[in-house]
């Protein structure tokens, strides 16, 4: 049996997209549960990202097209999406155009070809336009058009009543309250932001976008990150080609303390996808016999994560999922990799059912091919570049 949703809103249907968003890591499916531990590594350490983000400028063209729809004569909010929807493929056109050597221009290969994506920027970047603050309250992109179009008729309508020849003075106190109200306070916005457009932050941008990160999640690894001023330190964080690598640099005892306990979650997952590959292929991946074969004598130490920690650290409400860690905790430490084949196997079938895991069909499957990941990077890549976009963008001459 197929499942789907009935889409029934816009808001609805962005909300559900979100929920699919989340069960992938670079395009990895989120075999065996563990999204929660991993999001919330990932929200703890740098939050407001996420992994389909690409630029750092998004966080500012977003503001910028819509602070250009809030000034159009659009009222309806149907309409006011297509325009904004509209305003982004255009955007994306006029960055492929005079940025096409670089990477991470959102839908610049679709649009090329006449065509547009599902997922805008304006939908990958919200929330953390929200976190941030360059974005004022809690509404969603729907949420925020509506709220915009009815202030604006508000607005009308209040000019009208101020414009009318009566002894009340109350309209005129009223006439234009609604733009006392900021959705948006971007210092840098200009309305002519679409000249000479281009993916690098100008050094008003980075210095903005920098100071309301900093603002914002003070205590959080990616401001510790942002903080950091000697060029031999930055120029180290962009080599680390892992999230072991950078906790190695973290000297805050706090902060190494949290990615200490993410390494090794991280660690010990692997050996549980590691079994998973040897499950799916039927013992036959070699790659996956190779990785349990020099895995197999650190198992005691693998296992040696602290599930308590972990799940109280990050607010984790879940019992299967702990329970599942917690089994495979035991039979890891005893170096039983049959009960952890069966335990993982278990796992998925809960998950997906018996027609949808693939550990119910093995020897199905591409024995070469590799499935669930490897050791988890909590978007180390995704803020790598958004590191170095702020940074460079900070000796700008612009």
């Amino acid at each position: 049996m197929e499942l789907g949703w009935i889409d029934f809103s816009k808001n609805e249907r962005d909300k559900i997209l979100g929920v699919l968003d989340s069960l992938t890591e670079q395009g990895t499916l989120d075999e065996l549960g563990i999204a929660p531990i991993r999001d919330g590594f990932s929200d703890l350490f740098f939050p407001g990202t996420s992994t389909l983000q690409t630029r750092a400028k998004y966080f500012l063209l977003i503001p910028y097209a819509c602070k250009d729809l809030e000034q159009s004569g659009i009222t309806n909010a149907k309409l006011a999406y297509d325009k904004l929807y509209s305003i982004e493929r255009d955007t994306a056109l006029l960055l492929n155009k005079s940025n096409s050597e670089e990477k991470g221009i959102i839908g610049g290969s679709f649009v090329s070809r006449k065509q547009w994506i599902k997922r805008p920027p304006s939908m990958l970047y919200w929330a953390g336009l929200r976190k941030y603050g360059i974005f004022n309250g809690e509404y969603s992109v729907s949420e925020y058009l509506k709220a915009a179009c009815a202030l604006k008729i508000e607005s009308d309508t209040l000019k009208k009543l101020g414009n009318r020849n009566d002894t009340e003075d109350t309209d005129d106190k009223d006439a234009g309250k609604e733009r006392s109200y900021r959705f948006f306070n971007v210092p840098t916005y200009n309305s002519d932001w679409k000249e000479n457009l281009t993916i690098h932050l100008t050094r008003a941008e980075a210095l903005f976008l920098k100071e309301k990160i900093r603002i914002a999640v003070p205590d959080s690894l990616l401001t510790y990150l942002l903080n950091i001023k000697d060029e031999g330190e930055i120029k180290n964080i962009f080599n680390c080609n892992s999230f072991e690598a950078l906790s190695a640099l973290i000297t805050d005892e706090r902060l190494k303390a949290d990615c200490e306990m993410a390494v090794g979650f991280s660690k010990f997952l692997y050996v549980l996808r590691v079994v998973y590959n040897l499950v799916v292929s039927d013992g036959r991946n070699q790659a996956a016999n190779n990785e349990i074969d020099m895995l197999l004598p650190e198992f005691n130490k693998l296992s040696e994560i602290d599930i308590d920690a972990i799940f109280l650290r990050l607010n984790i409400q879940n019992d299967k999922l702990r329970k599942f860690i917690a089994e495979t905790k035991i039979a890891m430490s005893n170096k039983d990799v049959l009960q952890l084949k069966l335990l993982v196997t278990e796992r998925e079938r809960n998950i997906k059912g018996t027609s949808r895991a693939k550990t119910m069909n093995a020897g199905m499957f591409d024995e070469n091919k590799w499935f669930g990941g490897g050791y988890l990077d909590y978007r180390l890549s995704q803020v790598q570049q958004m590191l170095k976009d702020i940074f460079d963008g900070e000796t700008a001459n612009v």
